[in-house]
């Protein structure tokens, strides 16, 4: 049986280390006078929010972390440092949609159309 409060005690303390790495970003955008400050402190906002709310799920967790446990973790923090550490690209606007597909069609159609060009340029010599 997987203990799932302790793995989600965990991953909000994860996601409070991560809510201090984003707080240093802060901290730089706003040295530097960034137009993507408020991307950085509305992402902080909801990192720690994320924290609080997976610590209360992992309130009463026993301290213990078998092997299933820690394969889940990974896998969980991967997926959700991945969704959190996306959210200032998001709110500031430079990531529109998390399909991947739609921009790797396109450079993809662009490496071959470049292809496609020096091909032509090399049979031409």
């Amino acid at each position: 049986m997987i203990n799932f409060s302790t793995v989600n005690k965990i991953i909000g303390t994860l996601l409070f280390l991560e809510a201090v790495m984003m707080t240093i970003c802060l901290g730089i955008s706003v040295y530097v006078e960034g137009e993507d400050a408020s991307a950085f402190f509305f992402s902080v906002i909801f990192t720690i929010l994320g924290g609080v709310i997976f610590k209360y799920l992992g309130r009463h967790s026993d301290n213990s972390l078998g092997r299933r446990e820690a394969y889940l973790l990974v896998t969980v923090t991967w997926i959700i440092f991945s969704i959190f550490g996306s959210l200032p690209f998001i709110i500031s606007g430079y990531i529109k949609n998390f399909t991947v597909y739609n921009s790797n069609k396109l450079v993809l159609r662009e490496v071959l159309l470049k292809m496609k060009a020096s091909q032509h340029t090399f049979f031409r010599c």
